[in-house]
C-alpha cells in the first residue's frame, strides 16, 4: 500500500471525509457522461455494477477508473475529457478505498447522496423557474443551466433578468425567441458565462 493509503486509511473519519469528497467529485465531473441516460464507454458510475467493472482491488492503480483518471490531460482516453481533472488527492482516496477491499457500502451511500442532491437539484430548479417565469433546464454539452422564455405567457421583464444574478456563473444559454424583449431587459442582464 502506498504511503498516501495509509494515511488515507490511519483514521475512519478521515478516510470517510476523503473518500465523500473523491465519490462527490466523480458525480460533478463523471456523471454527465457516464450515468443513466447517457453511457459513454458502456461504464456507468451512478449503478453498483458499474463501479465493480471499474475497479481492481488487488491492483488500484490498474483499475480502469484510476488509470484514466490519472492519464495526462492531452491524453486521448484521459477521464474526464474535458474541464478540470480530478485532483491527486481524491484519486488517492479512491485507490486507497480499493486497496482496503472497495467496501459496496460506500458506493450504496454514495449512489443514496447522488440522488437525493439530484431531486434537491431538480426541485431548485422548479423553483427558479416559476421565479422567472421561464422554463430552466440543464444545458445538453455544457455544466450549466438554459434559460428560455422563448413562447411562454410571461415576458422577460428587467425584474425576472435580475433575479439571474444569484446564479449567474452556471447560466450558459438564455432564449429569448419569440418574446416582446427590450432593450431595457437586456441591459439588466447579469454578466453571465455565455
Amino acid at each position: 500500500m502506498s504511503l498516501v493509503g495509509y494515511v488515507l486509511l490511519a483514521g475512519a473519519a478521515g478516510q470517510g471525509d476523503a473518500l465523500d469528497a473523491a465519490f462527490d467529485v466523480i458525480q460533478e465531473r463523471c456523471f454527465e457522461c457516464h450515468a443513466a441516460g447517457n453511457v459513454k464507454g458502456g461504464l456507468r458510475l451512478d449503478a453498483v455494477d458499474g463501479w465493480k467493472k471499474s475497479i481492481d482491488t488487488r491492483a488500484p492503480a490498474d483499475s480502469e477508473l484510476v488509470y484514466r483518471l490519472r492519464l495526462p490531460a492531452g491524453d486521448v482516453d484521459a477521464m474526464p475529457p474535458k474541464g478540470d481533472r480530478v485532483d491527486d488527492t481524491r484519486v488517492a482516496a479512491l485507490e486507497a478505498w480499493m486497496e482496503g477491499g472497495a467496501d459496496l457500502s460506500a458506493i450504496d451511500a454514495f449512489l443514496a447522496r447522488a440522488a437525493a442532491r439530484d431531486a434537491e437539484q431538480s426541485q431548485s430548479i422548479a423553483l427558479l423557474a416559476a421565479n422567472l417565469g421561464a422554463s430552466v433546464t440543464e444545458s445538453l454539452g455544457a455544466d450549466g443551466w438554459s434559460v428560455n422564455w422563448s413562447h411562454l405567457p410571461t415576458e422577460p421583464t428587467v425584474e425576472r433578468v435580475q433575479r439571474l444574478e444569484a446564479l449567474a456563473e452556471r447560466v450558459v444559454e438564455i432564449s429569448f425567441a419569440g418574446t416582446a424583449v427590450t432593450n431595457e431587459v437586456l441591459v439588466a442582464l447579469p454578466e453571465l458565462p455565455l
